[in-house]
């Protein structure tokens, strides 16, 4: 329903180029080929001709409990997304047993696919993959060439994004919530700050994450010193303390782990920057997870956002 509604907003609004997320996946999400022709019948909907490029930028084990348990079966959901396409775009650094599926079903389908430049980090990744999109609907004859560097050059909220408190505390935010993403993450701290500086992570998650696995991940990071598990207080789709803490358990050494009662990450964020101080050590804060939390990180460092009136996240 919402889908529908965005798409009819499109329509009234008089849109000439919309960009729809699949929510989940992509075979059988709402912003598939299927339901957007069944769209088209149920609510006469013009404004959507055709499909100009169908990207998937990257394949993970995230969601598994509904798109599978394995890089194949992900990328077999994800691929979905090509149908009706004029091309395809797979992202830069793509797991090879990925792209054996995406190119195939690419190839079931008729889609041409085009392959993004391999970069060494994600934020490069991401540009390249972004930078393949744009010269497609360039060569399609819907942007000027002179559009594209900058558009390149702008930067999402909550990749990587660095803020300093009065007091001079470095705060990292990141938007990563599944292992591959808090890899990547850690290695670019680690490339950033250099392999001496202490990392102190902030954490909210998802609970329908794969939190054992992420915990994992963190665990094998000396720099990690402590983990703040936050519970944000405007959302039911977090995961509960008892959860992060029993993952968290399974993986980490108990003195690794803060479990905080503060019912907001604005609140675990301060406990966080207060411990730091206290411990006179020069650490970097990384607060991290979903994006619920990550909205009232951006509230603690005084970047105001406007909440969501529909729980999205």
């Amino acid at each position: 329903m919402l889908t529908l509604m965005a798409i009819k907003h499109f329509q009234q609004s008089g849109v000439e180029y919309g960009v729809l997320e699949a929510g989940l996946g992509g075979r059988i999400d709402a912003t598939s080929g299927l339901f957007l022709e069944l769209f088209s019948l149920l609510s006469d909907l013009t404004a959507i001709e055709h499909k100009l490029v169908s990207i998937v930028s990257s394949v993970a084990l995230d969601h598994t409990h509904i798109l599978g348990h394995t890089i194949p079966q992900i990328a077999a959901e994800k691929a979905g997304v090509f149908k009706g396409a004029e091309c395809g775009v797979v992202g830069s650094s793509m797991h090879a047993d990925a792209q054996a599926v995406l190119h195939q079903v690419a190839a079931d389908l008729g889609v041409r696919l085009v392959q993004a430049e391999v970069q060494s980090s994600a934020q490069l990744q991401n540009k390249a993959t972004a930078r393949a999109v744009l010269e497609q609907l360039h060569v399609q004859g819907h942007v000027l060439s002179d559009r594209i560097q900058p558009a390149l050059d702008s930067m999402p909220p909550c990749r990587f994004q660095e803020f300093k408190t009065a007091g001079g505390q470095l705060i990292i935010l990141d938007v990563a919530h599944n292992p591959a993403a808090f890899t990547e993450l850690l290695c670019q701290a680690e490339a950033r700050f250099g392999p001496n500086v202490d990392l102190r992570i902030v954490l909210t998650l998802s609970h329908k994450k794969a939190l054992t696995e992420i915990f994992r991940v963190i665990s094998q990071s000396a720099r990690v010193t402590k983990v703040h598990l936050s519970q944000a207080s405007c959302s039911g789709k977090v995961a509960s303390l008892e959860d992060m803490a029993a993952a968290a358990h399974a993986v980490l050494e108990p003195g690794r782990i803060v479990r905080s009662e503060q019912s907001s990450t604005q609140l675990v964020l301060a406990e966080a920057v207060e411990a730091v101080k206290v411990s006179g050590s020069d650490q970097v804060l990384l607060v991290c997870g979903s994006f619920v939390g990550m909205c009232q990180a951006l509230d603690f460092v005084g970047c105001k956002t406007e909440p969501d009136p529909i729980e999205l996240h």
